[in-house]
């Protein structure tokens, strides 16, 4: 899940990020390579996958009928 949202995240910033250099006029005329298009989305998703790392391991260490308690 947090790889597809990952991957989601950073395949649409890519334009997000275009459309707003656009509107807010610094007009970079530089031409972007593929290769660090698919950088951006790795990242993305390397990162959305490290910050998914710490509450899913702190949910393997509690027990289940302890955690059912609470809610």
């Amino acid at each position: 899940e947090a790889m597809f949202i990952g991957v989601i995240g950073g395949i649409l910033s890519i334009p997000i990020a275009f459309l707003l250099d656009r509107i807010i006029g610094y007009g970079l005329t530089e031409v972007v390579e593929a290769w660090s298009l698919i950088q951006i989305v790795m990242a993305a998703v390397v990162l959305s996958m490290l910050a998914a790392l710490l509450p899913a391991w702190r949910a393997t260490r509690i027990d289940p009928v302890e955690a059912l308690r609470y809610e």
